[in-house]
């Protein structure tokens, strides 16, 4: 999905998406054509990789969009959407603290625990949703340890279980 970098779009969604995107960047003037920058939506690293390998207007790098932050995974420098550089770096400190890996794992869990108190089916249905979405992302980070290993083979066991308990079906093949 190509989704057009206005700045009316981007102080409208900013904070609210709750969901992490893998987005790319394009820009037209990088091949020499007129027209607006836009981004295009990825369902994983390795689609964006392909992507960017095929498209010289991308940028080298997928980021991780979420609740109005763009992460670059790969330096863990954080992007603030319609922010000053001065507030960026107020954030940065509170997002670097964390590994991208214990960042996204961490997210997973919370929003594993929230689908095990969800009070209906459908915000049940919707939090594992978003408990997949970081566990994909989580999947294509390396761990630095074995603590971590270990915590993520707990978290995806965790995942699988209650998926299988609520009925739910995701793609096992997507996570390693």
């Amino acid at each position: 999905m190509r989704v057009p970098a206005t700045t009316d779009m981007i102080q409208e969604t900013r904070g609210k998406l709750e969901s992490p995107e893998i987005r790319v960047w394009c820009h037209p003037h990088r091949i020499g054509e007129d027209g607006d920058d836009t981004y295009v939506v990825f369902e994983g690293f390795k689609e964006a990789e392909e992507f960017i390998q095929s498209h010289p207007e991308a940028e080298d790098t997928p980021l991780v969009a979420f609740r109005g932050y763009e992460l670059n995974l790969w330096d863990m420098e954080p992007v603030v959407e319609g922010e000053d550089e001065e507030s960026a770096q107020q954030t940065e400190s509170d997002i670097t603290e964390s590994h991208s890996f214990d960042f996204f794992l961490n997210a997973c869990a919370d929003y594993l625990e929230q689908a095990k108190s969800a009070p209906d089916d459908y915000t049940r249905d919707a939090k594992m949703e978003d408990a997949y979405k970081y566990l994909k992302i989580v999947s294509e980070i390396s761990y630095s340890s074995q603590e971590q290993k270990a915590r993520y083979k707990d978290i995806k066991g965790d995942f699988w279980e209650s998926a299988k308990v609520y009925g739910l079906i995701f793609d096992r093949d997507c996570l390693i």
